[in-house]
């Protein structure tokens, strides 16, 4: 009998209990969450807890994980709607059936581009987690950090309260604060 583990999805962050075998290096696996096929090897095992379930985003379990928590999230202004941010490469563009970023915002025109912009996070020792925006093609209609362009080949820092003007969006970046449990 194989035990039961727990990894996190590559794309959503998403606990998954799956069946532990060695043959599952050589698998992709569909998150229920987010639906997106992934290799297993990009999957993070996050503890061996037999037993257990898929737990979805909204979960309690996952709103106490405070090592997600600090990764951060984009918000829509307009709408509220909130974003969570993966470690790695986040592609952020319009929603389109076409479309392969990562983060699909609910946008009426064609100004922003379906994989407009990349917000990369990396862990960096002493300093934790830190957000490069850069654009993700060199012809993409203007976009701003506050009221400076960002500029194609530009990889710039993204501070908490930022705000991101896209073609017909604002969003901001908010890094949840995670000494408040």
């Amino acid at each position: 009998m194989s035990a039961t583990i727990k990894i996190s999805c590559p794309v959503c962050g998403s606990v998954l209990a799956v069946k532990d075998s060695p043959d599952n290096e050589f698998r992709e696996l569909t998150c229920p969450v987010c639906k997106k096929k992934s290799p297993y090897t990009s999957y993070r095992k996050i503890g061996a807890n037999a037993g257990e379930h898929t737990e979805y985003p909204d979960s309690p379990l996952r709103q106490n994980e405070k090592d997600n928590a600090a990764i951060g999230k984009i918000l829509v202004v307009d709408n509220g709607l909130a974003f969570q941010l993966k470690e790695g490469l986040n592609i952020i563009g319009r929603q389109s059936k076409s479309s392969n970023a990562d983060i699909q915002l609910p946008c009426s025109s064609r100004r922003m581009s379906r994989e407009h912009v990349v917000i990369e996070v990396r862990q960096v020792p002493g300093k934790g987690y830190v957000h490069y925006i850069s654009l993700n093609k060199q012809q993409v209609n203007p976009t701003y950090i506050g009221s400076e362009p960002l500029i194609y080949g530009d990889k710039i820092i993204l501070n908490e309260g930022d705000i991101i003007r896209l073609p017909d969006m604002t969003v901001r970046f908010v890094l949840p604060d995670i000494d408040k449990d």
